[in-house]
């Protein structure tokens, strides 16, 4: 989409046309940027009604390119299950991080966060596991 005036200009009036409060471009993952892809999955989660809505009447290949419910659950699931790493990576990345903060962070994450978190698919149920082991 993001290569494609004509796709951008339907996705901006299809979000003006469903009143959405917020105008949120789609992200494209970039290898050298730090959490590109969990920024790219926000904002097609943010973007979902769009998306469908443009698939169902644009006459293009689009329709091929658009997550189905399915995908969009799944997507939500890696989502939420990646997050805690986001932010425990901005907040180690910033001004001031002491080992102080290093292990009460960690344990906070694994022994509350994570466990608190629950998921329909059973592919991101075995990632979850991975990730507590």
């Amino acid at each position: 989409m993001s290569h494609s005036e004509g796709l951008n200009r339907r996705l901006k009036l299809k979000q003006n046309e469903l009143s959405l409060n917020r105008k949120i471009k789609l992200v494209q993952e970039v290898s050298t940027r730090c959490h590109s892809t969990l920024d790219m999955l926000e904002s097609i989660l943010l973007n979902e009604d769009p998306l469908k809505s443009i698939s169902i009447v644009s006459a293009n290949d689009i329709f091929e390119n658009v997550p189905s419910d399915e995908e969009f659950d799944f997507i939500y699931e890696i989502y939420w299950l990646s997050q805690p790493l986001k932010e425990l990576t901005v907040f180690f990345s910033g001004c001031y991080v002491t080992t102080s903060v290093l292990h009460p962070s960690i344990y906070k994450m694994v022994n509350k966060t994570l466990p608190e978190m629950t998921f329909k698919d059973n592919n991101i149920n075995k990632i979850f596991e991975t990730v507590l082991r």
